[in-house]
């Protein structure tokens, strides 16, 4: 609970310390952008940074160590963490950004790595592996991790997620986190930087939302 208390804050704050110009600072991206909420709430919030001052690049792919240092930023990991420790992966180093938040996602549990102690940092992720990874996050954090099948149920290509990540997403697709692309969920698909960005717009509001439902008294307990 207590681990749960302290995203809820930092999830407060960053939705209290929004920017208004942010997103309009990229000249490539627009108000008419599907994505423009999302990005702008990621710029605000300091979970991305632009690619330039004036670009963001909405459809560059995001990589693993990219990713795992948006989840660090999000969790208010600081930039000096894991500094006196070394990294359990031959392929990241103390001078790479994602170094700090590479060691904090493994010792929590949240990535494990692709094998032969590498952790592939500049390999593009997936959308399944996206939804693994928060799934896991999540489940620490003491959010809510129930799922059904119903929304799951419905894509076309949902027999052809890999084992791991059926669980994971089911859960991401009952909570909205993922929403799928064209009636499928293209899970082996790797995921834009606009993609990113909406995944935690979503799920910030999935865990706003849960925060107000545990403290509104008139809620059904």
């Amino acid at each position: 609970m207590k681990r749960k208390t302290s995203i809820a804050m930092i999830l407060l704050l960053t939705l209290s310390l929004v920017i208004p110009a942010a997103a309009a600072n990229f000249s490539d991206v627009s108000p008419n952008d599907w994505h423009y909420e999302a990005v702008h709430f990621a710029v605000s919030s300091g979970l991305f940074s632009g690619t330039t001052d004036t670009t963001f690049s909405p459809n560059a792919p995001t990589t693993r160590g990219m990713f795992v240092t948006v989840l660090g930023r999000l969790a208010d990991v600081p930039d000096y963490f894991g500094r006196t420790q070394t990294t359990p992966f031959n392929d990241v180093t103390q001078a790479d950004f994602f170094f700090p938040y590479t060691v904090w996602a493994n010792e929590n549990g949240f990535v494990t790595g692709v094998g032969g102690n590498s952790f592939a940092p500049n390999l593009e992720i997936t959308r399944e592996q996206i939804a693994a990874i928060l799934f896991r996050f999540a489940n620490y954090n003491g959010y809510n991790v129930l799922y059904s099948d119903e929304n799951f149920a419905t894509f076309s290509d949902a027999q052809s997620v890999s084992e791991h990540a059926i669980i994971p997403l089911k859960w991401a697709t009952t909570h909205g986190i993922i929403s799928g692309d064209g009636g499928n969920l293209r899970p082996q698909n790797t995921a834009t930087r606009a993609q990113v960005a909406q995944m935690f717009f979503n799920f910030t509001n999935m865990q706003m939302q849960e925060i107000v439902e545990e403290n509104d008294p008139s809620m059904p307990n």
